[in-house]
């Protein structure tokens, strides 16, 4: 009986383990583009510096942005498809000479907007956090269920107040396009004006 005994010098079949060497190396390049790619997809866009504001920031990638006043003031809608809810509404605010309103009373404010009337605080249940951020910044996030609009929003010193508030047309915030809202928010970098 005849043994061979393989060595570095003499492999078992060299073709085979340079096929199989780049095939293995073909596979972990083809993983790794595709995780990199599907990472890159949700990524932040381009930053959105407005002309006047302290803040800039990046909406999210494949959201459509337009510049307009509201009642509170100038801001920043963005347009985009989440799946399964819908066309989140991703909305960045500039409320000027608010220095007598905390965080939550902008927030409040910002809702008070999206419903279109007042609503009396009796029977509501909003639900505040106030250990988000807002960029560098410590802020204060609000919820409203009834509508499901959730608002963060934070003060300068000099007296303007940023907010950054998302719904869902015809459906509700999924913690999908509550990570887009978040990585929204802590995109945000403030300048001195």
């Amino acid at each position: 009986m005849a043994i061979q005994v393989y060595s570095i010098e003499k492999p078992a079949v060299p073709r085979r383990a340079l096929i199989a060497s780049i095939l293995l190396l073909l596979l972990a390049s083809c993983l790794a583009a595709a995780m990199t790619w599907a990472r890159s997809s949700d990524a932040p866009g381009s930053r959105v510096e407005p002309e006047g504001w302290s803040m800039s920031f990046r909406p999210p990638r494949r959201f459509d942005g337009t510049f307009g006043l509201t009642t509170l003031g100038p801001a920043y809608q963005f347009d985009g498809s989440v799946r399964p809810e819908g066309v989140a509404i991703l909305v960045a605010y500039r409320l000027e000479g608010t220095s007598a309103d905390g965080a939550r009373d902008v927030c409040e404010r910002v809702l008070g907007a999206h419903f279109g009337v007042s609503i009396p605080p009796v029977g509501r249940a909003r639900f505040a956090w106030f250990d988000r951020k807002l960029g560098p910044l410590d802020a204060v996030e609000v919820w409203e269920p009834l509508i499901d609009v959730l608002v963060r929003a934070v003060v300068l010193e000099h007296g303007d107040a940023y907010a950054v508030s998302v719904a869902v047309r015809g459906g509700r915030i999924s913690p999908e396009t509550y990570r887009l809202f978040d990585q929204t928010c802590s995109s945000i970098e403030f300048r001195t004006p």
